[in-house]
């Protein structure tokens, strides 16, 4: 899956986020509609939540659908986390180098941990 199709779920997993939010308005005894709704402001900075969302989604290498909907679904909880500077989940992770003449990493016998050789 690529490009325009990673975009496309990645949006729709964001926009599918503010819909499960006015579904559950509907599910109290007495429906009002928060004065959110009723901001062009909001409608334009939700629209460009869920570009980011599908741009995120592409940015991740999304491989399915699913994927891509969940990453869009979670633009806004990995834009504040780097807004607050936080790593996000996984950001830790080593890289092993690849050596040179190797195709990659996985073609090395050795293993690596933290970033150096295991013994």
């Amino acid at each position: 899956m690529r490009g325009l199709y990673q975009f496309v779920w990645g949006f729709l997993g964001s926009l599918a986020v503010e819909l499960v939010d006015v579904n559950d308005l509907f599910h109290s005894e007495r429906v009002t509609i928060p004065e959110r709704y009723k901001s062009i402001a909001y409608g334009f900075v939700r629209l460009g939540l869920a570009v980011v969302g599908g741009l995120l989604a592409i940015a991740c290498g999304t491989q399915t659908p699913y994927a891509a909907m969940a990453t869009g679904a979670a633009a806004p909880l990995v834009i504040r986390a780097l807004r607050s500077g936080k790593d996000s989940p996984g950001s830790s992770q080593v890289i092993p180098t690849i050596r040179k003449g190797r195709k990659n990493a996985h073609e090395d016998e050795s293993v690596y941990e933290n970033g150096r050789r295991a013994a």
